[in-house]
């Protein structure tokens, strides 16, 4: 009997180490993001605790195989905040917002009170959404439970009312902040760029410079950014200046990519393509189709003929650039230009991407496609659409 005893007491130990052993080398295989060998071993484990599930289900997300972490999340014998966390932000960061929400208000139906790290997720997904209404309840939410709330909390919510429009709201968060840091700033610097409030803008980064936070390549593409879009053009060519000469910042494609879009907006393309033939680095699609975009809007047809020849050199001649230019040739009654674009299109197989709109109706989140039926209320839907339709053709007649 004491023999056994013994040999049941070493058993236990092996069992201990050989579980402790297992358990260390498949959380070096997820930091490593060896997934591969971090599957094998996580099937192979004869028993799991939730570090082991949620290290798995992370490691999923972080690559972005949403279905195989929601596989493990639906099969996991418990789950705890952590769990919900990872799901939530995966969906939230891999473009499902939709799906975020839904499965946040299911954490809160089955009892879980939210951590930060859900909160901001779920607060990013409404920032996706527009959906304001959500995001005032979410708000409102935390005030009332008394969640503790850090600077990525604060920040994800004036990112939320920002996108949604709602500048007042996101001014007085941002004012109630008792910590700031570049995130912050750039949240309410595109904010105010975005609202066509540019001068509000760069009050906001000269306050940051006084208050000696250091600007970094964040900053300076938000204030780029807002300068593009409240048409200062001045500023915006001093503050590109700024930033290689007083911060030594490289800038990148983006900050180049704002610094087209300046020029482009204020009818200057030829010192719009200077940029983009002279930078250090090769453009991109993105950077042609700004130019592209430019030319569209100030009828520039000779250049936007050159910049899809260059967007066919570099394959990025997709849908969008062929509809833009017959776009262009259409605004110039040049109808042949538009025959031979869609001529174009039709050889290549191409076909536009179906629209897609969401709205926000009593807190609830419905999305629709062009060419799909609603998947609620189609019948009404179409019944209103059909009114609206004979009001129109009823004020044409009249």
């Amino acid at each position: 009997m004491t023999l056994f005893l013994v040999e049941l007491f070493h058993l236990f130990h092996f069992w201990h180490f050989a579980m402790a052993f297992t358990s260390s080398l498949f959380i070096k295989f997820q930091k490593c993001g060896d997934i591969p060998h971090a599957r094998e071993l996580f099937d192979s484990m004869p028993s799991r605790d939730l570090i082991c599930w949620n290290s798995m289900m992370d490691l999923y997300v972080r690559i972005g195989e949403i279905m195989s972490a929601r596989q493990l999340f639906e099969e996991m014998p418990t789950k705890d905040i952590k769990s919900w966390s990872i799901m939530v932000d995966g969906y939230a960061h891999h473009g499902n917002p939709i799906e975020s929400l839904k499965l946040f208000h299911e954490m809160l139906q089955k009892g879980i009170r939210p951590d930060k790290v859900s909160m901001a997720s779920v607060i990013s997904a409404c920032s996706q959404l527009g959906a304001i209404d959500q995001g005032r309840w979410l708000h409102a939410y935390i005030n009332k439970k008394k969640i503790e709330i850090d600077i990525v909390v604060q920040t994800s919510l004036m990112d939320m009312y920002v996108k949604c429009g709602n500048l007042d709201e996101a001014k007085s968060i941002f004012n109630s902040m008792t910590e700031k840091n570049v995130v912050s700033y750039s949240v309410i610097i595109v904010g105010f760029g975005m609202n066509g409030l540019g001068k509000e803008a760069l009050e906001i980064f000269e306050k940051m410079e006084v208050e000696g936070i250091v600007a970094d390549e964040l900053i300076f593409l938000a204030v780029l950014t807002a300068c593009s879009h409240g048409g200062f053009l001045k500023e915006g060519l001093q503050i590109f200046n700024r930033m290689r000469r007083d911060y030594r910042i490289d800038p990148k494609l983006e900050h180049y990519g704002c610094l087209i879009d300046l020029f482009g907006r204020a009818g200057r393309l030829n010192d719009a393509q200077k940029v983009i033939e002279t930078m250090p680095m090769k453009p991109n699609s993105a950077l042609w189709g700004s130019l592209l975009l430019a030319c569209k809007i100030h009828q520039n047809l000779t250049m936007a003929e050159n910049v899809l020849k260059r967007l066919v050199e570099i394959k990025g001649d997709d849908c969008g650039v062929y509809v833009l230019v017959s776009n262009i040739y259409g605004d110039l009654g040049m109808w042949e230009g538009v025959a031979r674009m869609r001529k174009v299109m039709r050889e290549k197989k191409m076909k536009k991407e179906s629209g897609r709109s969401v709205i926000e109706v009593n807190g609830s989140i419905e999305e629709f496609v062009s060419g799909e039926k609603p998947r609620v209320r189609h019948e009404e839907i179409f019944s209103v659409i059909l009114s609206l339709l004979k009001v129109k053709k009823q004020g044409e007649g009249s």
